[in-house]
């Protein structure tokens, strides 16, 4: 099962790439190595909006449940 981190709205405005790293993995501006694989569950006003997943991940779910991931 995936790691799942929630993130509100806010705190994703002022770390995007901090954010985008725990997901796709690499540096942070601090000198330290994300190793990715993370699922940032968007929030706001405490409710769960919106996910951001590693591609791979997502298209391994779209192949198994039938859906084109390339346009």
């Amino acid at each position: 099962m995936a790691k799942r981190e929630p993130v509100g709205i806010q705190a994703l405005r002022l770390q995007i790439k901090a954010v985008i790293a725990k997901v796709t993995g690499g540096k942070l501006t601090d000198g330290t190595e994300e190793p990715g694989g993370t699922h940032v569950v968007f929030t706001r006003h405490g409710k769960h909006i919106a996910v951001l997943v590693p591609m791979d991940w997502y298209r391994e779910a779209a192949e198994k449940m039938g859906d084109p991931t390339e346009y």
